[in-house]
Formats: C-alpha cells, structure tokens, sequence
C-alpha cells in the first residue's frame, strides 16, 4: 500500500473514531469527492474508482464483524496505523454508547405516536422555521380548557377529540372538519380538540419531518398558576447553530399570551419555568420543592410527578402518552411509595434529566423493564377503561 492510500485509511479510521456512525462517514468522504482504489484486473476491466459503498466502510471499520478474530485485528491495526487509533476504534465499536449525531437521529425518526402516515408529504410543505410551525399548529388545534376563552362551547363528540393518540388519526379528524392545507389556519369551530400534548406532539411529527430532531417533554410549567407548577408537555427541539436543546411550548398563542403575560420567549421557554419530570423529582426528593406544588386542579404530590417521570421515559423513548394514560409502576394518589419504586424514580429521574449523556442506559431501562415500557393495554383514566395500544409504526 502507498503512502498516500495508507493516509486515507487512517483518515477513515479516525473520522470513524470521531463520528461512530458509517452513515456520516459516508455522507463526509462523498462530499470530499473521495473515491476508493482503483486498479485494472488482468482482464484489463478498471475496478474500484467509485465512491465508497457503507458495505466497504461497514468491513473496513470493523462494524460487520465488532469482534474480530487475532488475524483480522493485526490486519485492521496495521492499516489504520498504529494501536492507539485502533483502540480508539475499538471502544467506538464496543462501548455501545451512541454519538451525539445518532441520537438526534433518533429523534428526527417518525415513531408509532408522530408518525404522519400519509400526510407527511404535507408536513414538507411547511416552512423551515420553528417559530412559523409552532404558529401553524396553533391554528389547528384548540386546548379543550381554553375553548371558553376562544367563546367555543365544546360538544362531547368535540371533547372526545382529546383522546386520540396519535399524530394520522388527529389529522383524519382536522381535515373531517376543513379539507384546507396545513398552513391555513382554521376558523375556532373546525379545529381539532385536543390539550398541551396535542400541540407538542403534532409540532415534534412536523419538525421531524422538515429535519429537524425534536422530542417531547413530560413535566410541570410555573407560568399558568402562580406559585403551582401544573401539569404541562412541550416540545424541545434541537437548535443545531447554537448545539442545544431548545423548549418550545406550541399551546401559548397571542391569546393566551395576553391572559397568562409570561415573562419569557415561549419559543424558548427558560427550564426554570418548565421544570421537567425528571428534575421535579429530584427536586422534591431533596427537599428543594414542595410535592404538593405539582400537578393539576386537586391530583398533586409525589405520585403525581413519579406518573410524570415515567411519561417523560416513554416520550424520550417515542412513546409520546396522553396525560392519563396509566400503566407499570404509576401509582394512586392513596398508594405509598415503597423503597423499590422511590429506587426506580430516582434512576429513571437521574437519566432522564440528562437523556443525552445517558441515553443508551436510559434505553435499555425501558425497554428492559416492564414497569416503565408501555404495554399493549394501558388504563385511561378520564374514560375509566383499559384501552390497546399500537406500540410500533
């Protein structure tokens, strides 16, 4: 091997080392115009010259087979050009641990809740600033609460609205009641019902879609009431140009800026104001916050933000519940918490705080224990029924 050949495989292993993903080392080497080898066989037919496929990178990181045999390590040490860069290599393969790119992968994925379904073409017709969707979505959706401040009088059927999942049937039932694009905001009456879920969840399906990764979040807003922290989702999107997360609350639109004068960008909601679950617990485990401060009308306390806590799991892990569904380890508002479940919650509130330094654990526990995975049924609690659940696409 040349000098020159022997230098781009150990670009290739470090860029590897450095970005532990074959989809963004591709992406980077075709944007580079860089090429593999090429020679001519003794049939005089030219071969290689060609961009490099993800197989090839796949068997030259090592990917396709992360342990290899003592030959095959030799071989892998000698072309990426020394131990200390192999090693690196190595734990990139073995630590199972995901780069900062392949989690916000994760969260620009359509999953089982914010999948559009056959409307995600028409997300992709949206503008591309998050400003402009969170508008949008606010002249889709009504919060069921606040309907008498737009002076709608909701009917049950309107109310039951508030009950559907997912992202496809919350659109089936909008376009029921007007055919018109997305971007056209609909009169009170032809909106479709739904609470501070609602709006989060179909925000997080329209960034994904337009590319941009973005999750929902499970916790308790100090903006509604003061001195209460109320039960409250938003979303949190990835701001790639300044490298962080983002909170966005999509309900508050000029209406209800004028009633609530929040102090603060609703576009950017400060985390001191929206406390998620996770910290909410930690906060009152610690003896910094009052449990009987959180949640809603008179459901508040410990067992309330647990019941969060494992919600903001689940959204973290695309399984964006609503407010009432009840499943695994949740508890009753007359149930003590016993050391086991005051153990879990404070795991589960430890990852979930900082879901980006401990994804791959955060994911293995919930998927791993069935006190916190959604099952196939849960109870939901306004309705008083157990209700199946579709958990995959």
């Amino acid at each position: 091997m040349v000098d020159n050949e022997a230098e781009l495989v150990r670009a290739i292993f470090r860029r590897y080392a450095e970005l532990g993903s074959v989809r963004l080392l591709k992406a980077e080497l075709d944007a580079q115009g860089r090429n593999s080898k090429s020679w001519t066989s003794v049939a005089g037919r030219l071969i290689g010259g060609k961009p490099f496929s993800r197989g090839a990178l796949f068997r030259g990181t090592g990917r396709s087979n992360p342990v290899p045999s003592s030959g095959e390590s030799a071989n892998f040490r000698s072309l990426s050009g020394g131990a200390a860069l192999w090693v690196a290599v190595r734990r990139r393969l073995m630590s199972g641990q995901m780069t900062q790119q392949q989690i916000l992968d994760f969260y620009q994925r359509p999953a089982a809740m914010t999948h559009g379904r056959g409307y995600a073409p028409l997300f992709d017709k949206l503008p591309r600033d998050v400003a402009a969707v969170a508008d949008i979505v606010q002249g889709l959706l009504l919060h069921e609460h606040w309907a008498p401040r737009y002076g709608s009088a909701l009917s049950d059927e309107q109310r039951r609205e508030s009950q559907i999942r997912a992202v496809a049937p919350m659109l089936d039932r909008l376009f029921a009641h007007d055919g018109r694009p997305l971007s056209t905001a609909r009169p009170v009456e032809a909106r479709l019902v739904g609470i501070c879920r609602h709006f989060t969840v179909l925000l997080v399906a329209m960034l994904r879609v337009l590319g941009v990764p973005a999750r929902a979040r499970c916790g308790f807003a100090s903006y509604f009431n003061a001195g209460r922290f109320e039960d409250h989702w938003v979303c949190e999107y990835w701001n790639a140009i300044e490298a962080r997360w983002v909170l966005v609350d999509a309900q508050i639109d000029e209406l209800q800026r004028t009633v609530l004068s929040p102090d603060f960008d609703t576009l950017d909601v400060p985390r001191d104001r929206f406390i998620i679950a996770g910290d909410a617990w930690a906060q009152c485990r610690a003896g910094e916050a009052d449990p009987s401060a959180f949640g809603i009308f008179a459901m508040r306390g410990l067992w309330f933000i647990a019941g969060n806590l494992i919600r903001d799991a689940a959204a973290l892990n695309n399984m964006e519940m609503l407010p009432w569904d009840v499943w695994g380890a949740m508890v009753r508002s007359d149930e003590p918490l016993d050391n086991d479940r005051l153990a879990l919650f404070d795991r589960l509130a430890s990852l979930t705080r900082v879901p980006d330094g401990t994804f791959t654990e955060l994911r293995g526990l919930y998927d791993g224990d069935e006190r916190l995975r959604v099952p196939a049924q849960v109870f939901n609690a306004v309705l008083n029924r157990v209700e199946r659940i579709s958990t995959s696409l």
